[in-house]
C-alpha cells in the first residue's frame, strides 16, 4: 500500500472517530427529546483491534481482539476473540483469553464467554465458561464450573468469587482439590 493511501486511510479513521466522539458528547450534552444518546447510536464494527493502557508511563493491559462491534440500541460493546494481559510493575502478570466478551458502560461489567482461560505468571491457569469482571469493585466471578490448574494441584468447583484487590478466591460449590506429590 502506498504511503498517499496509507496516510488517506489514517485521516479518514481519526476524521470519522472524530465526528463520532464529537456527535456523542455534543448529542448526550443536550439530550432530551430527539436528542443523541448512545443508545441511537447505529451499529458499527472495527477489525483487527489492538489497545493498551497505562498510567504514567507505566504498562497496565493490552487488549487485542478480532472485532468491536457497538451493538445497535445499547451502550454494550462486543468483543470477539479477545485477548487481555494484564501487568503489574510493567511485568505480564495474567493473560485471559475468550472467544467474546461484552463490556457494559454503565454497569461497569465486562462479561468473558466461550473457552475462557486465564493465565497467570505465577503457573495457575483458571477455565470457565464464563467470567464477570465488576470493574467499580474489582470482583471476578462466575456462576459456571471452574477448574484452576498448576503443577502441584488441581481445583474443581461451580461458582467463583475472586476480590482482585484483596486477592482472595472463593469457590462457591462441588468443590474438589486434587494435590499432585509426585517428585516431593
Amino acid at each position: 500500500m502506498t504511503r498517499k493511501v496509507r496516510l488517506f486511510l489514517y485521516g479518514f479513521i481519526f476524521l470519522s472517530i472524530g465526528v463520532l466522539i464529537l456527535a456523542v458528547v455534543s448529542g448526550l450534552k443536550e439530550g432530551g427529546e430527539g436528542g443523541l444518546t448512545v443508545e441511537s447510536l447505529p451499529e458499527a464494527t472495527i477489525e483487527d483491534v489492538s489497545y493498551s493502557g497505562s498510567s504514567d508511563g507505566v504498562r497496565l493491559y493490552d487488549l487485542s481482539a478480532k472485532s468491536a462491534t457497538h451493538m445497535s440500541g445499547s451502550e454494550k460493546l462486543l468483543l470477539k476473540d479477545v485477548t487481555v494481559r494484564h501487568y503489574t510493575d510493567n511485568r505480564l502478570s495474567a493473560t485471559l483469553t475468550g472467544r467474546e466478551a461484552i463490556y457494559s458502560e454503565s454497569s461497569g461489567l465486562v462479561e468473558v464467554k466461550g473457552d475462557v482461560k486465564v493465565v497467570s505468571s505465577e503457573g495457575y491457569v483458571l477455565y470457565s465458561d464464563l467470567l464477570i469482571y465488576h470493574m467499580d469493585s474489582g470482583l471476578l466471578s462466575t456462576d459456571t464450573p471452574i477448574r484452576l490448574v498448576s503443577n502441584d494441584m488441581v481445583l474443581t468447583g461451580v461458582g467463583l468469587k475472586v476480590d482482585t484487590r484483596l486477592g482472595v478466591m472463593e469457590v462457591l460449590s462441588n468443590v474438589e482439590y486434587v494435590m499432585n506429590v509426585k517428585g516431593r
